[in-house]
């Protein structure tokens, strides 16, 4: 279960200092809710608002 906290915490550092890679994370979110995946997209969406 730790290493998942650590997964988290390290897509969160760098959705605060690499603006593409949040944009990308974003862009792969909507790409997922198109494609009919909405868990992914709302675990990625996720990602980026938390």
């Amino acid at each position: 279960m730790s290493s998942t906290r650590f997964f988290k915490d390290t897509v969160k550092a760098r959705i605060k200092r690499d603006p593409a890679f949040a944009a990308a994370l974003f862009e792969e979110a909507l790409s997922a809710f198109f494609e009919g995946d909405s868990a992914l997209g709302k675990a990625l969406l996720r990602d980026i608002v938390n």
